[in-house]
């Protein structure tokens, strides 16, 4: 008996430093700012790229989203059936980078504008230093809106396309050829 209360109290003070652990964790690392809440939505949308996943894409998206590539203008549906086509037509896993080059978020309005650099390519690198086969890059700004959910979410875009193993590079490097 006094074994089984031995394990009870472990399984106690175990239980108690866990929440110890993830309270200070919390109170430690602070509210994030409004450029860390943008990233994250970026980094999300790298993420569903790379699942291929057009709905988990436009999540991101607001409802009311303009965009456009060189003369084509979409709309929120436009985007997730352009996704969904290439998507369709990769024919194996992709990989997505992003390179952050700026995000600027207006004071006290709830708009913002991102830019980077992305490169998709099919397949995986082999090496982690040279660029899977193929692949597209682009040079984008995002504009972004603070929903009433208080979240951040894509509501336009403007794209021109980069060599995308420069983008590959800089997102190893961190620095231009």
């Amino acid at each position: 008996m006094a074994s089984g209360e031995s394990k009870n109290r472990n399984l106690v003070i175990a239980a108690v430093a866990i929440i110890a652990l993830g309270a200070a964790i919390f109170l430690l690392s602070g509210t994030l700012t409004e450029e860390e809440r943008i990233y994250r939505v970026l980094e999300a949308v790298r993420v569903a790229v790379e699942d291929r996943s057009a709905r988990d894409v436009v999540e991101h998206v607001d409802p009311a989203y303009r965009g456009s590539y060189g003369r084509e203008s979409m709309d929120r549906q436009g985007l997730r059936q352009a996704l969904n086509g290439y998507f369709f037509q990769a024919k194996g896993g992709l990989t997505c980078v992003i390179v952050p080059l700026s995000i600027d978020v207006t004071e006290g309005s709830r708009t913002a504008t991102a830019h980077f650099q992305a490169a998709v390519f099919d397949g995986i690198s082999i090496t982690g230093v040279e660029p899977p086969g193929g692949g597209r890059g682009f040079d984008i700004t995002v504009t972004l809106r603070k929903g009433d959910d208080d979240e951040w979410r894509i509501s336009g875009h403007e794209l021109k396309p980069v060599r995308p193993g420069d983008v590959w590079r800089q997102s190893i490097t961190g620095a231009d050829d």
